[in-house]
């Protein structure tokens, strides 16, 4: 079997396609960063084809490298922690409907009357004296980064004095 082949085609698949907003997707970096380093060239792809394509450069580096190549060892790590949760070996039909469940379980735990915000005794822990940085003074430059990482939010401004507020 041709794995290069089959690789290359999954991803220029995932390249030429939008995976709806709503649907369960994963982040893969068509150059494995653990082999190339950082890289900015990613796609999108499902549960499904994200294990897939793990799998396939898994066996592509193990046919040109043999067993004992870092790249080959390096990309079986990556199959494993896919195929292995609570000691249970797993495919990628199981992985995907695993990873599709996991995201519905957390979106309802973080939603309506179920979100952290909404539960009275997480408002008093995060607010006022409870606050962990309550009394603290920040340096400017930390605000001003904080300040800018959270623009689309609502941010309430920890000041350096009692003249900023």
């Amino acid at each position: 079997m041709n794995y290069k082949k089959h690789y290359i085609k999954l991803m220029r698949k995932a390249e030429n396609r939008k995976l709806p907003k709503l649907s369960y997707k994963e982040e893969h970096h068509i150059f494995p960063v653990s082999i190339f380093g950082k890289n900015k060239t990613l796609v999108e792809l499902t549960a499904r084809e994200h294990f897939v394509a793990h799998l396939l450069l898994w066996k592509y580096y193990q046919k040109k490298y043999g067993n004992k190549n870092e790249k080959t060892k390096k990309m079986l790590n990556a199959v494993w922690y896919m195929t292995h949760i609570d000691n249970k070996k797993i495919n990628s039909k199981i992985y995907e409907t695993l990873k599709i469940n996991k995201a519905i379980i957390m979106s309802e735990q973080m939603s309506g009357e179920n979100h952290p915000m909404k539960k009275e005794e997480h408002r008093i822990k995060i607010s006022g004296e409870n606050h962990y940085l309550f009394g603290k003074k920040q340096k400017r430059e930390i605000v001003d980064k904080y300040i800018e990482a959270h623009q689309h939010q609502a941010v309430a401004i920890l000041c350096i004095d009692d003249e900023t507020r």
